[in-house]
């Protein structure tokens, strides 16, 4: 329990007394412990992500701008976020030439059908290197704006890469996949009993989906309890090298449950600052009937 207490002082001829009370404090300090740690859960995921955290917004009286920018566009795109009134206008500027075009049509057709945001071109930074970008958004509608929350990806390295990789399942799920729909789940564990077993923390609507249950009968549960035709140990000991490691891990694709209408997911699992563990998860269910059918043998789909 947590108490916070309060008192006036009252001069007396010989004597002081101060008149007060004790009030739990509680709840409001289990608010702020909780509001803690999802600022962490944020930040470690937005840390983590091979890009940028964004908002930006459109009224609908004509304005348009940016609420939010994550602070490693120095480190990641070297253009501070400070002015946010000028970053989009500095962002936009070091697009290549022959991309300029589509990036102002790309947004003001957004702006214009209240749509996902999507675009991906070279980017030239104030040192001249080429960069490969990939933005990704979901509109959402207020009363008198809409805002965008989504990342810009640097995908430079999985560009350059895909010019030389092999035809195999993985690799194009890993490169292509991947990208194609970043983000589409995120599920957030925290490991128990020195990492033999991990409690679901958090999900979002997505995984629930994917998991084909409701979010709140999936958080507090366990996951290997939970979904025991998950591949043990392979899995067990992913998560414990990422836990102890700190390194993030690809995950091949696998089923939480050995039944028809459950997809194939594939995931990008990494550590968070709070000590817990998040795994994005990519449906590629397309992928794995698109090389079976094409009778390709290059790739183990899953653990045994």
């Amino acid at each position: 329990m947590y108490i916070r207490g309060i008192s006036q002082p009252i001069r007396l001829k010989n004597e002081t007394i101060w008149n007060g009370i004790f009030l739990d404090i509680t709840d409001r300090r289990k608010a702020e412990e909780e509001l803690h740690k999802s600022e962490q859960r944020f930040r470690g995921i937005a840390s983590n992500l091979p890009g940028i955290v964004y908002q930006f917004y459109a009224r609908d009286n004509g304005e348009c701008g940016m609420y939010f920018v994550d602070e490693r566009s120095q480190e990641i795109y070297g253009i501070t976020p400070d002015p946010l009134n000028t970053w989009l206008e500095r962002f936009g500027s070091c697009i290549a030439q022959p991309d300029q075009k589509r990036w102002h049509e790309s947004i003001d057709d957004v702006i214009r059908r209240t749509a996902p945001w999507e675009f991906e071109g070279k980017f030239i930074t104030y040192t001249q290197e080429e960069r490969y970008i990939r933005v990704i958004s979901e509109p959402i509608r207020l009363i008198d704006e809409t805002l965008w929350n989504g990342l810009i990806l640097d995908i430079t390295d999985y560009m350059v890469a895909e010019e030389a990789l092999c035809a195999s399942l993985f690799n194009e799920i890993r490169y292509h996949s991947f990208f194609e729909n970043t983000c589409n789940g995120v599920l957030i564990y925290e490991p128990i009993d020195g990492g033999a077993e991990y409690i679901l923390k958090d999900v979002n609507k997505a995984t629930a989906n994917l998991l084909r249950m409701d979010k709140e009968d999936l958080i507090g549960k366990k996951l290997f309890e939970e979904f025991p035709d998950l591949p043990n140990p392979e899995i067990r000991d992913l998560l414990t090298r990422v836990l102890t490691t700190e390194k993030p891990e690809f995950v091949a694709p696998l089923k939480y449950r050995r039944r028809d209408d459950f997809p194939w997911i594939s995931h990008y699992v990494f550590k968070l600052p709070s000590g817990e563990i998040a795994s994005f998860m990519v449906d590629v269910s397309d992928e794995v009937e698109k090389e079976r059918e094409n009778g390709s043998e290059s790739c183990d789909l899953s653990f045994h």
